[in-house]
């Protein structure tokens, strides 16, 4: 359980280190007082909701068996919800949900378009 809560510990002074320095290069980029407080937002709701993803690098050290297991039975059910997966055996299913990347958006922004760039959808 110490052990636990040092690393908690750690893990709050690394936030607020990378927050100080992103402050500075703000500063020093002469960043106007608006864009930096919606910059500081935006990691302030990285850290509160996401703990600043290391759900996702968790994964990305599973071997990828596990990592396909442990995804699905964490994204299985939103991605079930997509009609073009709906009936998809459930290896494809982990497949996909390991394909999933994390991406977070500001309350403002716009996460859809009506005509989305067919540059999304190329295979990388």
């Amino acid at each position: 359980m110490t052990h636990i809560v040092a690393q908690a510990g750690s893990r709050i002074a690394q936030h607020r280190e990378r927050q100080q320095l992103t402050l500075e290069t703000m500063r020093h980029l002469g960043l106007p007082t608006y864009h930096q407080q919606l910059v500081a937002s935006y990691f302030d709701y990285v850290w509160y909701r996401h703990n600043d993803f290391d759900g996702h690098r968790f994964l990305e050290r599973l071997p990828e068996t596990l990592r396909g297991r442990v995804s699905l039975k964490v994204h299985g059910e939103m991605v079930r919800r997509v009609p073009a997966f709906q009936h998809c055996p459930s290896q494809v299913l982990s497949l996909i949900c390991m394909a999933l990347e994390p991406q977070i958006y500001l309350p403002a922004d716009t996460v859809s378009s009506p005509t989305p760039s067919p540059n999304h959808l190329k295979p990388a």
